[in-house]
């Protein structure tokens, strides 16, 4: 058995299980409340981290799965068992309560990550 990706089929992989829609919420919600420039230092820090991480998995992957002896089948088999178990914790999720919670109109206030000197 052949089977290789095109790129638009990685692309789509990454959109589907890393991708911006995973990271928005988490990312409005540590956020709320901020200048839109700590927003955006912020934003631009975790995708140059982002970044660097797939660049550095991409490139070390083959040689350390070489290495370990793990075969194309087995990767196969691994990952539709991760993308089962994403989608199934997708389609199974309960709202929570706070997406159903009104905005306050509270004025804004400085992020407890706004002290670390990286996001300054």
């Amino acid at each position: 058995m052949h089977f290789e990706l095109s790129y638009g089929d990685i692309g789509i992989l990454f959109f589907l299980t890393l991708g911006p829609l995973k990271a928005i919420l988490p990312f409005a919600r540590v956020t709320r409340g901020t200048e839109p420039a700590f927003r955006q230092a912020v934003a631009w820090r975790a995708t140059a981290i982002a970044t660097a991480i797939v660049l550095v998995v991409a490139l070390l992957g083959p040689f350390v799965l070489t290495n370990w002896h793990v075969s194309p089948p087995a990767i196969i088999i691994t990952g539709g068992i991760i993308l089962f178990y994403q989608a199934l914790r997708i389609v199974t999720q309960m709202p929570t309560a706070a997406a159903h919670r009104q905005p306050t109109g509270r004025p804004a206030r400085r992020h407890p990550l706004q002290r670390l000197r990286f996001f300054r």
